[in-house]
């Protein structure tokens, strides 16, 4: 699996990892698939996409222009060891499965198959577990952390802790261990990436989807307060998606203290990731589940509107405006978010500690919320009927009206303002549907979205939504496959 590593530039000894099946686009821009904090870059610089002929790079018509090994390129296909320079950016390019020598060995019996995911404090491992022949997660820990006896000692302490919570919004820790000089420990597999993969895939999410990953993510939060347990790091990518859709917290505090530790001894160290950190922890100040409600708000906040409520073009100037500023109003973002649940957000994102609702006030909210919601929501669309069906229910309803009393004039009258009513709303969302697909034709994907949008939120009977079901799913498909192609 190939990767970039930053060799210069303000993001030094980071590591981008290039999960198939991409593409990814490099740049600027925070809601690139990797953003740069290097204001000598274009906000979308270059791309990579997955090709039958290796990994090829495309300059985004770029100011400055991308160079592959000192020449100036259009689109080139990378081999290991190429040198790409975008503004002062530096990275290599590397394909280094098949010198990851841990691939292929058994470490107390989990057999290690490859390698899905890379970070700060380690690397994280597909493997098969023998002796009861299932697929986990096995993490292992870098060998600065593995080398220093007093981290490894916290390591060991921190895992054997997560792996007493038990909780359906948790990720399981089923073992640690220490074998031939290396440290790790072993986890549930999550074979659907996580809700960070979600967002680079589809943008901001509907609000009903939005809420019921929150909702998840505050449960698994409100089990770890009545542990005494503070995350200090929820975000998307520490949300994973389990194969049955669930939403469950992953690196319970684990990798977070050790880097808190490396970082700085004693109080006053800070740790996080930048965009979804709370004020306090900012500050180095000491922190508790009320830092997990606002990390929870401001990914709730990214989940609704597509963005985090802070940008800048470096962390420096994002904790700047965290500690600072107010939020975005969420609605001016995403007009079809409920007031509610805009108080709500904001309430969690407050700079206050003690202003922030509890746990399980969070909980209790989102719960409300999306029960309001489910109660106004249009009726779902089942599977396709045969096309004269929706019309019986007219008929039928004609007749009970003829029964009570009606005469033949009055029941013509209100079956034709019934046919009528039904074919001007089948004209809106057919209207809709053929806009979108001109939208799609023409690369406009974000008009494209709207119009889906706007099919979603027509008046209707289930029997209206029945006719149209096919299309409107090919058109909703259609919208999907051009986000993730974007």
């Amino acid at each position: 699996m190939p990767e970039l590593r930053v060799e210069t530039g303000p993001q030094k000894n980071q590591t981008f990892f290039l999960r198939p099946p991409g593409p990814y686009q490099i740049g600027r821009d925070l809601l690139a698939d990797y953003p740069l904090f290097d204001r000598r870059t274009s906000r979308t610089h270059f791309r990579i996409d997955f090709r039958d002929d290796g990994y090829c790079l495309t300059d985004l018509a770029s100011k400055g222009g991308t160079y592959v090994n000192d020449e100036l390129i259009e689109c080139t296909v990378l081999k290991p060891g190429d040198r790409i320079v975008a503004g002062r950016t530096a990275f290599s390019f590397a394909v280094d499965h098949a010198e990851d020598q841990l691939i292929g060995r058994t470490l107390g019996g989990y057999e290690i198959l490859e390698r899905v995911g890379k970070g700060g404090m380690g690397t994280v491992y597909r493997a098969r577990q023998q002796s009861l022949e299932r697929i986990v997660a096995l993490k292992v820990l870098s060998g600065e952390v593995a080398s220093d006896p007093e981290l490894c000692a916290l390591f060991v302490r921190e895992a054997k802790a997560a792996g007493e919570l038990s909780h359906p919004n948790i990720v399981r820790v089923y073992d640690v261990n220490f074998i031939d000089g290396v440290l790790f420990y072993v986890m549930e597999f999550m074979a659907h990436g996580s809700v960070a993969d979600l967002l680079r895939r589809e943008g901001k999410l509907p609000v009903d989807r939005a809420i019921r990953i929150a909702l998840q993510a505050a449960q698994g939060i409100e089990y770890a307060e009545h542990e005494k347990i503070v995350h200090r790091d929820i975000k998307p990518s520490n949300l994973m998606v389990h194969e049955s859709g669930s939403i469950k917290i992953g690196d319970l505090g684990i990798a977070l203290r050790l880097a808190e530790r490396k970082a700085q001894p004693g109080p006053g160290a800070i740790s996080g990731s930048p965009h979804y950190m709370a004020p306090e922890q900012a500050l180095g100040r000491a922190v508790d589940s009320r830092a997990d409600i606002y990390s929870l708000g401001a990914t709730l906040f990214q989940l609704l509107s597509g963005v985090p409520p802070f940008r800048g073009q470096s962390p420096k100037e994002i904790l700047f405006a965290l500690v600072r500023s107010d939020p975005p109003d969420l609605r001016k973002l995403t007009p079809e978010v409920p007031e509610a649940l805009s108080v709500l957000v904001r309430s969690m994102l407050a700079k206050d500690p003690l202003r922030r609702p509890s746990s399980i006030a969070v909980r209790q909210g989102l719960e409300a919320i999306r029960s309001a919601e489910s109660r106004h929501a249009p009726p779902p669309m089942p599977d396709q009927d045969p096309r004269w069906k929706p019309y019986a229910a007219l008929v039928v309803a004609s007749f009970l009206a003829l029964a009570l009393g009606a005469g033949v004039g009055n029941f013509v009258q209100h079956l034709g303002a019934m046919i009528n009513g039904r074919n001007v709303r089948l004209e809106r969302v057919q209207a809709a549907l053929e806009d979108g697909h001109r939208a799609l034709k023409a690369g406009q994907i974000d008009t494209a979205q709207r119009k889906l949008e706007e099919i979603s939120n027509l008046p209707g009977s289930l029997d209206d939504w029945q006719i149209l079901q096919p299309q409107i799913d090919e058109f909703k498909a259609a919208v999907r496959r051009a986000r993730s192609t974007r």
